[in-house]
């Protein structure tokens, strides 16, 4: 496959030496190059083309290669740079030359010295970003879009409970879509989002309150159902159940059917249902 590589970038120099039919001017080029080289210089390059596992770029005026393993920023798999490539083509990097053969005419550089300005993204704003990849538990989605590039790749997860099942399954690798940014994890994953849930969820701060004891507040909702909160804001389940009320379920079960609206409650939170985004609370009977 790299065979295949060099041969088109061969292709293209030797139709660039022929239009310009001046060897002197291809051999002053690689000079330079050379020279470039031989300093370790950080230097311009444009992205032309997307191969299999890298670019074909235009550096000193000369063609060039680039692997996706030397570009500034990396993915965990090759499989994520299909998706995000074209919209790299024609955007400036830096780099090193790495490798410069003359007979034929080959170039290899790296762009692992390219330093991006910092940015700091903005908790509860909105990205656009690339959908890379979709898995069981989410889509994966790279917000340096956004940016143009010029900040680098900024990669994070969008959990599959942001989405319907029907919104899921309609998401494709390779969608521009809107993100929320709510924040990083303990070793600094990006936390991806949309407004349509409450970002306590997905920072995972909400962790903590399981086990401990927390006020509940029943009400009423418009179709005259109950609905459990904790702290006035997340949704909380009570299942009345022998596992949780060994022997005293029926009068858990009366004392759940007495509440009247905003009433509250003492129940220790059991645990977290992720899917559905509420706890499971349970009820503490004097």
């Amino acid at each position: 496959m790299m065979k295949s590589v060099w041969d088109n970038i061969k292709i293209k120099l030797s139709n660039a030496l022929n239009s310009k039919d001046d060897k002197e001017y291809l051999a002053n080029l690689v000079e330079r190059l050379e020279c470039l080289k031989a300093e370790n210089k950080c230097v311009p390059f444009t992205i032309n083309s997307v191969k299999e596992k890298g670019f074909v770029v235009k550096v000193g005026g000369l063609f060039a290669y680039v692997s996706f393993f030397h570009m500034p920023w990396k993915y965990n798999s090759v499989e994520f740079w299909k998706p995000v490539s074209k919209h790299l083509i024609g955007k400036k990097f830096y780099c090193n030359i790495y490798s410069i053969q003359k007979e034929p005419l080959s170039i290899l550089v790296n762009a692992e010295c390219h330093h991006f300005r910092q940015i700091n993204l903005v908790e509860n704003s909105e990205y656009l970003g690339i959908v890379m990849n979709k898995a069981k538990y989410g889509i994966f989605i790279d917000i340096g879009y956004h940016f143009n590039w010029e900040y680098g790749s900024f990669v994070g997860l969008m959990h599959i409970s942001n989405f319907s099942v029907s919104e899921y399954e309609q998401i494709g690798v390779g969608d521009i879509v809107n993100t929320i940014f709510y924040g990083y994890t303990e070793d600094r994953k990006i936390i991806l989002g949309n407004s349509s849930i409450q970002k306590e969820w997905l920072t995972g701060e909400l962790e903590n309150l399981v086990g401990t004891i927390q006020e509940v507040k029943m009400k009423i909702t418009e179709n005259g159902k109950r609905a459990f909160y904790v702290k006035e804001k997340f949704k909380t389940t009570i299942p009345i159940s022998k596992i949780y009320y060994p022997g005293c379920k029926s009068k858990a079960k009366k004392l759940i059917y007495s509440l009247n609206d905003n009433d509250v409650i003492q129940c220790e939170i059991l645990k977290i249902n992720k899917r559905k985004k509420m706890f499971v609370s349970k009820l503490l009977l004097e």
